[in-house]
């Protein structure tokens, strides 16, 4: 019985996904009617005459990259969040709570600054979040107290280290072009990602989990 409820809130969900999706490829900052988004997937599998090339072009090249990537990040963080609490036998666990979140971002910041390619930031963001949680996890054993309390209070130690080194590369970084980009990355921002950057998110993402 409970997996038979199990699947059927499985294939809700999965069904709600696509609904929203759908909704997504018509609805933005330039409004497509949903029969001219009908129109343009239809003819991307051989029915109908589409779309006019601009409605298409935003369809193809623009959102449907931009749900795909969401869709992925959603899952990964997913299964990231259940990975980390099976890891630490903990479910009140989370990147936020041991400094990883802070830590990556004071990498992908360092990477920015640095006007390096989008997988060096990718790359830089990785790393210092492994580095963050090494340093939360070394403070406890350091000290001779590994109880859940020191390990949460060595998170939020560095938590707000990496936080102050945010805040300064912020205060160093190009406020016309550097800066944004940061706080757009902090945010989580899909907003410049198109399908070449797909390349690079969905093999990842998809290996990794």
């Amino acid at each position: 019985m409970k997996n038979a409820n199990f699947s059927i809130v499985v294939i809700f969900l999965a069904l709600l996904t696509l609904l929203c999706a759908f909704v997504a490829l018509g609805v933005g900052r330039f409004y497509i009617p949903f029969n001219d988004v009908f129109s343009v997937l239809a003819h991307s599998f051989g029915f109908g005459d589409g779309a006019a090339s601009n409605i298409t072009n935003v369809i193809e090249n623009l959102r449907i990259p931009r749900i795909i990537a969401a869709i992925l990040v959603g899952a990964a963080l997913s299964v990231s969040g259940a990975a980390y609490q099976g890891v630490f036998k903990n479910q009140l666990v989370s990147p936020d709570l041991l400094g990883v979140s802070a830590g990556a971002c004071v990498g992908a910041a360092t990477a920015i600054i640095f006007d390096l390619s989008l997988f060096w930031v990718q790359a830089f963001a990785f790393g210092f979040g492994l580095a963050a949680v090494a340093i939360t996890l070394a403070i406890p054993k350091m000290m001779g107290r590994t109880s859940t309390l020191m390990l949460v209070l060595s998170g939020i130690i560095v938590s707000g280290l990496m936080g102050s080194v945010i805040g300064f590369l912020k205060y160093v970084a190009d406020p016309e072009t550097k800066l944004p980009d940061i706080v757009y990355w902090q945010l989580g921002s899909l907003a410049k990602l198109d399908s070449d950057n797909l390349k690079y998110i969905a093999p990842v993402m998809i290996i990794c989990a």
